[in-house]
């Protein structure tokens, strides 16, 4: 139908001509959910993604992949909705030329991540990665985006984009390792914290939990005093919400 490029060919797309699909592509799956109209869209959105990596529109398009693989989890079809071209122009726009000015953008991309339960999707993307560019290099790209996210973080903390590094630290949490006393900022609160300030440390302990977690018996001398300090005052707050994660 209107999702199929002749001779069953990925649609193409470009800046100025790109609407018109993604508005057909959204009112289709609107009125039929099945696979292969799924699967249709996510490539008509992923065609967008690659040729408007930097239009603001973009992080929204991005954001509806995400939703196509919580979708697919959901009903065990192992990703199906997102094939090898779409997982790699993902790839392209995390881990591509302009990826360190859309850090802020890659940030609530993960979060979206997290908050829809696409589990599989970062692993997914952390291997693709790895197969296209070699081991050395995918370690190299994966630490410094982390340290991009980081600082994306820590120049706007917001409770919503801290599930964006629970997402980091649950794909590959050996990424955040050298990062740890930076992230222990947030568990410095108040004695009646807001909630803000809580969701925050909150979040700061899952992310450390995953990764201390992995780093096993080196986790000891991964965080400060200061930061083992903060989590041991959490912890004795028997009436917190903060006590159980600090633990």
């Amino acid at each position: 139908g209107l999702l199929a490029a002749p001779g069953g060919k990925e649609p193409r797309a470009s800046p100025a001509a790109s609407r018109w699909p993604l508005t057909m592509a959204r009112k289709a799956v609107a009125t039929d959910a099945s696979p292969s109209v799924r699967a249709a869209a996510a490539r008509i959105l992923s065609a967008f993604v690659r040729s408007s990596p930097d239009s603001p529109t973009t992080h929204e398009v991005c954001t509806e992949l995400v939703v196509h693989v919580a979708r697919d989890e959901q009903q065990d079809a192992a990703g199906g909705g997102l094939g090898p071209r779409v997982l790699d122009d993902l790839r392209e726009y995390i881990f591509g030329c302009g990826a360190k000015a859309r850090a802020p953008e890659i940030l609530k991309l993960f979060a979206s991540v997290h908050q829809c339960g696409a589990r599989s999707l970062l692993p997914r993307l952390l291997r693709a990665h790895r197969r296209a560019v070699g081991a050395d290099r995918q370690r190299s790209d994966a630490a410094e985006l982390a340290a991009q996210l980081l600082s994306a973080f820590s120049a706007a903390p917001e409770p919503a984009t801290m599930s964006g590094l629970q997402a980091l630290s649950q794909a590959a949490p050996e990424v955040l390792a050298g990062h740890l006393n930076a992230l222990g900022v947030f568990l410095a609160v108040g004695s009646t914290p807001g909630v803000g300030e809580e969701v925050l440390a909150l979040g700061a302990c899952r992310v450390l939990a995953d990764v201390l977690q992995a780093l096993g018996s080196s986790a000891a001398r991964a965080l400060s005093p200061w930061a083992w300090s903060r989590l041991d005052a959490l912890a004795s707050r028997h009436s917190s919400r903060l006590a159980r994660p600090a633990m």
